[in-house]
């Protein structure tokens, strides 16, 4: 929405970039990671090819995140979903989400791209770069640095498990 610059969120995973694309791109694997923490995260639909759609439900779980929700007038439940431009399987991926939630901002767009790049002297390990675009105000952009900083978090766990 603004013409700053994307944040960037560099992570080495102990895995090869398979292992860590198909965490990135399968309906299991995206349900075990992805929203911030205190949500739980049901993937209706997932396809990762360039135009393909993504809609995922996240709903608030932990008692904290239900207040802080039913505190600021922000729904339990949010939808998050957009479309996949740019993929180019096992390399990089963008996604386009409609930011349709945030009470009294008119609908937008945010894009986020995820480059995969395998690293080390068995090529075994994948290094990922997420280029994040801000969101409307400072506010809501550390909410969502926020929100990433867990996912990746979360992420990792999962992928270390794989």
């Amino acid at each position: 929405m603004t013409s700053t610059p994307a944040l960037q969120f560099v992570r080495n995973y102990s895995r090869s970039v398979r292992e860590v694309w198909r965490a990135w791109t399968t309906p299991e694997s995206v349900a075990a990671w992805w929203g911030p923490r205190g949500f739980a995260t049901t993937v209706e639909t997932l396809e990762p090819w360039s135009g393909g759609r993504f809609h995922y439900v996240m709903e608030a779980v932990a008692p904290d995140v239900v207040h802080f929700c039913d505190s600021n007038g922000i729904p339990r439940a949010n939808a998050v979903q957009g479309r996949f431009d740019d993929v180019t399987v096992e390399e990089r991926f963008t996604i386009v989400q409609t930011v349709d939630f945030v009470p009294s901002i008119p609908v937008y767009e945010l894009s986020a791209t995820v480059t995969f790049r395998p690293f080390g002297t068995d090529l075994g390990r994948c290094r990922t770069r997420l280029s994040l675009a801000r969101m409307h105000d400072d506010e809501w952009t550390e909410r969502s640095v926020d929100g990433w900083r867990g996912q990746l978090r979360r992420l990792a766990r999962h992928v270390g498990r794989q």
